[in-house]
């Protein structure tokens, strides 16, 4: 549920899938581009996770609208960002740690595309018009830290990786 719901919201599988068949709207490769990933922002992104996994058991409509978000089609980023601010309950499990719609939206894919661009890098190129060389010098240098988290908010993944256990 907590990884349907972080692929859903941001429309990871879609714009993702597109990103990486070179479909990815100009527009929105531009942004992924510009945007600065710092670890404050995914320690918040992680922190919003968590929060809405916990809030998840104490009330079940949470599931059924994050769920309701998950399934709407999104077909670019200005869609995904409009779309969080239609599910003002969800949105601030982000905006109360500092995050913006803009935040939600494209941390997770700028994140998975510079992460792969970083570990593959015969997949830099492909990955050019979306992901800037700081961002994948950051996936770079934070590559240990990075390993550790899970922005799912599933902490139990963050504990086994903290260890060294396998998920």
């Amino acid at each position: 549920m907590k990884l349907m719901f972080v692929l859903g919201l941001c429309g990871s599988l879609l714009i993702g899938a597109a990103a990486q068949a070179g479909d990815l709207p100009a527009a929105d490769a531009a942004k992924m581009h510009a945007y600065t990933l710092t670890m404050d922002k995914i320690r918040k992104y992680q922190s919003a996770m968590a929060a809405f996994d916990k809030a998840v058991f104490a009330d079940p409509s949470l599931k059924a609208e994050a769920e309701k978000s998950a399934s709407e089609h999104d077909p670019n980023l200005a869609a995904t960002e409009a779309k969080m601010l239609r599910y003002p309950r969800l949105m601030a499990f982000f905006t109360k740690v500092g995050l913006n719609a803009n935040d939600v939206a494209v941390l997770p894919l700028v994140l998975m595309s510079a992460s792969v661009a970083a570990q593959y890098p015969a997949s830099a190129p492909k990955l050019a018009a979306q992901t800037s060389p700081a961002q994948i010098a950051f996936c770079k240098s934070h590559q240990a830290e990075l390993a550790k988290m899970d922005i799912s908010g599933n902490a139990d993944a963050d504990k086994k990786a903290a260890s060294g256990s396998q998920q």
